[in-house]
């Protein structure tokens, strides 16, 4: 088999096979239709080309392999599960291929997406930090005025009473 020592590892690949019966006849095959899936041609697809700061691990009972995507550019990371463990928690998990849906054989395929660091990083924001600054700009400046207009109304009220 040729490989390219220089090209991009693109990580595994899943082989769907598919038995071809005669039209009146179950008990005898006659061949296969087999399809060839590159998970990560198939991960290229899923997200636009804004989204960054998501591991995507496809895994089976016995593998896991690690992809991460950046600026929708899905990138093979390496066998196991590479994603950052801190955000764990927020892992989403669907099936990408119930178990027995061709087989019983058949292996169960699943797709966690974990947010990392540069998916945080464009969702961080000073906004908060800023407004309670000026909420607190804007009471003191509003308390600083009530001061100021007591003490004029009770310097007119002794100079009446006076």
């Amino acid at each position: 088999m040729y490989t390219d020592k220089n090209a991009t590892p693109s990580g595994p690949s899943a082989y769907i096979m598919q038995p071809i019966y005669p039209a009146h006849n179950i008990s005898v095959m006659t061949g296969f239709v087999t399809s060839a899936i590159r998970w990560l041609d198939v991960l290229e697809r899923l997200f636009s080309t804004e989204v960054s700061g998501v591991d995507c691990v496809v895994e089976t009972e016995t593998q896991a392999y690690t992809y991460s995507v950046n600026q929708g550019i899905v990138t093979f990371k390496g066998e196991g599960h590479l994603h950052d463990a801190s955000y764990a928690h927020y892992g989403l998990t669907i099936d990408l291929f119930s178990p027995g849906i061709f087989t019983q054989a058949s292996a169960h395929y699943t797709l966690t997406l974990y947010p990392n660091d540069d998916l945080f990083d464009v969702f961080g924001t000073s906004n908060p930090t800023r407004g309670l600054i000026g909420t607190l700009c804007i009471m003191f400046f509003t308390s600083c005025i009530f001061i100021l207009y007591d003490y004029f109304v009770q310097k007119e009220l002794y100079r009446k009473v006076a």
